[in-house]
């Protein structure tokens, strides 16, 4: 947790009272107005909050007067949690239009992913050139994670101006922090393998659409001694690391998952990456005795048996082991 000193994006921009009294507010409107922001900006600049790194956002803001007018902007955001337990998305430094907008949301608990509706009466935007209004609307959070300072979601608001006619509503979505690297199966994604065979597996780990060098990949391997998981290898140049294993001989005929992610400081966790080994029932086998009738021996006596092994589709097997129980 940090300790904010100052979350300037909260403060009210307040135009004179001579601008109030235009649009019919008389001057002790005007001065409530000025305390409560006042008291607003003191309240959230001595609490104690999280402050997410510098992400970005890109938007279409669409005209108030022609709906196929539209304006794309891209901004810089940050991410706040205040002990009072409101978050805010901030969006700043914009390309064009806009100063800042501010739009802070009441989770009543835990924030997790979802819709919440941005708090009205403490919203803020500002344009370029200092005039404010309050916003409304929705933020969809499709990700959050504090602990590696990466947030992604979505927004739209509309505007609460009597003078300014410029945006009818505004959409969009922001990001913040490194997207999670993203493991994948080269090549096919199972195998079938009968126990005592080996198998290879292929992963390929990118990052924002780029090979990603240096990540450490990890399995969890069901035929493995060793419970949990274990470190495959690290990634080199191309994103490529490789691994192989085998099916142990007692294992019994079923589907088995061996599951791979990919880790790397700085970096979210990647999703899991899925491997499927079939382990197949074996094939039935026939043995033919000759002779096969019942043999009568006096001490010191021999008798040689001939065995034939067949499968289940009747065709001759080699080097099958026949063994035997010899009282």
């Amino acid at each position: 947790m940090k300790r904010i000193n100052s979350f300037a994006s909260i403060s009210f921009s307040i135009c004179s009272p001579k601008y109030y009294e235009l649009l019919g507010f008389s001057k002790r409107v005007f001065f409530c107005f000025l305390l409560a922001s006042a008291l607003l900006t003191f309240s959230h600049s001595t609490l104690n909050a999280y402050l997410s790194p510098n992400g970005t956002a890109t938007m279409k803001a669409v005209s108030f007067t022609d709906p196929s007018d539209t304006t794309y902007l891209t901004s810089s955001c940050s991410f706040a949690t205040f002990q009072s337990g409101m978050s805010a998305i901030n969006l700043k430094e914009f390309s064009g239009s806009f100063f800042q907008v501010f739009m802070p949301i009441n989770p009543h608990g835990d924030l997790t992913v979802g819709y919440y509706p941005i708090d009205l009466q403490s919203s803020l935007l500002r344009w370029a050139d200092m005039s404010s209004c309050w916003c409304y609307g929705d933020i969809y959070l499709d990700s959050y994670d504090t602990t590696a300072n990466t947030i992604r979601g979505r927004f739209e608001f509309g505007l609460v101006s009597c003078y300014r006619r410029d945006f009818r509503s505004v959409s969009g979505e922001f990001t913040i922090g490194e997207e999670p690297p993203k493991i994948s199966i080269v090549g096919e994604n199972n195998a079938i393998v009968m126990p005592t065979f080996n198998f290879s597996v292929d992963l390929n780990v990118k990052q924002a659409e780029e090979n990603f060098a240096g990540a450490s990949v990890y399995v969890s391997n069901p035929f493995s001694l060793t419970q949990g998981a274990a470190l495959v290898g690290v990634t080199d140049a191309s994103g490529d690391v490789s691994y192989s294993s085998i099916v142990p001989d007692s294992t019994l005929p079923d589907n088995y998952y061996l599951r791979f992610w990919a880790v790397k400081e700085n970096f979210p966790n990647s999703d899991t990456a899925i491997f499927v080994v079939t382990v197949p029932e074996g094939p039935s086998l026939k043995l033919s005795v000759l002779p096969d009738e019942l043999q009568k021996l006096n001490p010191g006596d021999s008798v040689i048996y001939n065995f034939v092994v067949h499968d289940g589709d009747g065709e001759l097997v080699e080097e099958a082991n026949v063994f035997v129980d010899n009282p």
